[in-house]
């Protein structure tokens, strides 16, 4: 997985660039929910405590690609631009060590940088134009490793160590100067998960979740 070439998006040359959902599959088509949900062969990136529902002597496996098309509208007399961008997104595994405890890898981008912008600036005095041109690229990726813990039957905690880690670049250049910015970034971050169930009604099965986190 790669933060870098894998986003066309004017909004990423801010901050640390265009911020990834963080959800895929079974999840991201439910909009994120998940700190109360598990499931026996389905990996929640939501809440580490989650892990502690994968079936016994199985091994989960799990990857995602993207894809997405862009179109940038400049106003009528200016015309419009079209980007497809597509990549390798995400990596995922789980599997139970021993009848109470999981353990979960994943690798997937976190933030990405991709642009490449135009401006003319008119010379004073001469009907030149200089032309400036800023370009990004980059991003940074998270690798997440974490255990899920059986306490009781219907009580389950876990946590979750996030490093992250990338490069960023970013471009001015135009006919008479150039600015060059790059950086390295890494962080580690810590989460704690606990879901608890409990039978409602007959048939019925009720399951909370809370996700707690940390920064180092």
């Amino acid at each position: 997985v790669s933060g870098q070439n894998m986003t066309s998006n004017a909004i990423s040359m801010f901050g640390l660039g265009e911020i990834e959902r963080g959800t895929y599959g079974y999840f991201g088509g439910m909009g994120g929910l998940g700190f109360g949900m598990n499931e026996i062969n389905t990996i929640n990136n939501n809440n580490p405590a989650s892990l502690s529902s994968i079936m016994k002597k199985s091994f989960v496996l799990e990857s995602s690609i993207m894809g997405k098309y862009s179109r940038y509208t400049a106003g009528q007399s200016l015309g419009s631009e079209s980007t497809v961008n597509g990549n390798f997104e995400r990596i995922a595994m789980a599997f139970r060590v021993s009848d109470r405890i999981a353990l979960g890898f994943s690798l997937t981008p976190f933030t990405k940088i991709g642009y490449t912008i135009k401006k003319d600036n008119p010379v004073e005095g001469t009907f030149d134009v200089d032309e400036t041109v800023f370009t990004g690229s980059g991003g940074l990726n998270r690798i997440n490793i974490s255990a899920g813990f059986n306490i009781l039957p219907s009580l389950s905690v876990g946590v979750n160590t996030a490093i992250y880690f990338g490069n960023l670049s970013q471009k001015e250049k135009s006919s008479s100067w150039a600015i060059t910015n790059n950086a390295q970034t890494s962080r580690v971050n810590f989460d704690l998960g606990l879901q608890y169930s409990f039978d409602y009604k007959e048939n019925t099965k009720v399951t909370l979740g809370l996700v707690g986190g940390m920064k180092a």
